[in-house]
């Protein structure tokens, strides 16, 4: 992911649509990562175990892509995959476009 951003660096790209549309799994790190693209600093996900702790992964870095930001969604988009487009829209760095939930 962070080699196709840098591509799309070079060659002056004005925005990125980041199409997250029937992605129905993925890992807690790799949505930390992603989302920690766009996100300049804060919490990205904040979990709680069953005995009541909470853990929070933070990011606290510069921001290294702030282009336009379009996430594509649909009612399959889950588990990681919404914790990236929930961090993206809760921060404001993009926008979010699809489908609400229909079921």
């Amino acid at each position: 992911m962070r080699d196709a951003f840098l591509d799309g660096k070079r060659h002056n790209v004005h925005g990125y649509i980041l199409d997250l549309r029937y992605n129905g799994g993925g890992l807690l790190d790799a949505a930390v990562d992603i989302s920690s693209l766009f996100i300049p600093q804060g919490t990205i996900v904040s979990t709680i175990d069953r005995a009541g702790n909470r853990d929070g992964a933070q990011r606290d870095r510069r921001r290294h892509w702030n282009h336009a930001l379009v996430i594509l969604v649909n009612r399959y988009t889950a588990s990681a995959s919404e914790i990236t487009a929930g961090a993206v829209q809760d921060y404001g760095v993009g926008t979010i476009l699809g489908e609400t939930d229909v079921r």
